[in-house]
């Protein structure tokens, strides 16, 4: 039994590539096929008998995403599509190395998988993906992921910030919350607008810090300087009155020279250097370690 992976991710295209190609259960019709779809990746895991049937899958996905306009992604087999998926699971191919919510996207397409094809052939290879990134959190030391993004976030505000700019932060999930959390501490002199679509969750995050929210008017943020964002099916809108746009949105809400994104600030932040080759290093032994273990069984050959 071979396993392979077709992967589509920041890694071998541009992000706004990945969200152009949408795989369908008709790409996927005949194989017995797990998903992997997150804010930066679109993976297919499948197994076959034979390498030549391997590549003929390789192949239609290849013919699939040409029809979306989409150029690369990468296909690994055998040992290689092995070690990507204890990888992936273990968030050394996330733009946030360590993070934790990759972890949390593997469970959720392994329960999908089990769900709809039962306890098969691939259920054994991310039972233990899921397993390996597990202990590799539990064996190395590394801050969490999400605290990271946070913090090099605030980091990347502060080359940017010079006195009196207007700050605008568009949002009020999880990820606004934290990098105000961080702002405040960090700069409470400053005290930026939260925009949002969500009146009451933006009441909320703006009254817990004293703030002033309004209803997400594009146009508005014309009028600031720097402008924050973090929300859930962006458009891609061009924004040419501020002078720099953080945009952690999934797809990207803006576009523009202007804009930075979560992989040019994990790219250049001191936080996340710190600490991660150690954890790099750690998690690549253990992955090692574990691919042979895996494939002593006798699960790939």
């Amino acid at each position: 039994m071979v396993y392979g992976v077709v992967s589509y991710s920041h890694k071998n295209m541009p992000l706004q590539d990945i969200y152009k190609y949408d795989i369908t259960r008709k790409d996927m019709s005949g194989l017995d096929a797990l998903m992997l779809k997150t804010c930066n990746r679109i993976e297919v895991y499948f197994h076959s008998d034979s390498l030549f049937n391997l590549y003929n899958i390789f192949s239609r996905f290849d013919k699939a995403s040409a029809n979306d306009g989409i150029q690369g992604g990468e296909f690994l087999v055998g040992e290689d599509a092995i070690k990507h998926a204890f990888r992936v699971s273990a968030g050394l191919e996330s733009i946030i190395v360590g993070e934790d919510a990759i972890l949390g996207q593997v469970r959720s397409a392994f329960k999908d998988y089990v769900n709809e094809y039962g306890h098969g052939t691939l259920a054994q290879l991310f039972e233990n993906a899921i397993m390996v990134g597990r202990k590799i959190r539990r064996e190395t030391s590394k801050s969490n992921g999400d605290n990271i993004l946070y913090n090099s976030t605030v980091e990347a505000f502060k080359r940017l910030y010079s006195e009196k700019d207007k700050v605008a932060m568009v949002g009020s999930g999880m990820v606004i919350s934290g990098i105000v959390r961080r702002m405040d501490y960090a700069f409470p002199d400053i005290n930026p607008v939260i925009f949002s679509r969500s009146d009451v969750n933006a009441a909320r995050l703006a009254n817990k810090f004293g703030l002033e929210h309004q209803e997400l008017d594009i146009e508005k943020l014309n009028g600031y300087d720097i402008v924050i964002s973090a929300i859930k099916g962006g458009n891609g809108v061009y924004l040419e009155g501020p002078k720099a746009i953080i945009d952690l949105s999934v797809p990207r809400a803006f576009l523009g020279k202007n804009a930075l994104y979560a992989e040019d600030i994990m790219n250049n932040s001191s936080i996340q250097s710190n600490g991660t080759t150690d954890y790099i290093d750690s998690a690549e032994r253990i992955i090692d370690i574990e691919v042979r273990r895996f494939m002593s069984k006798g699960e790939d050959k």
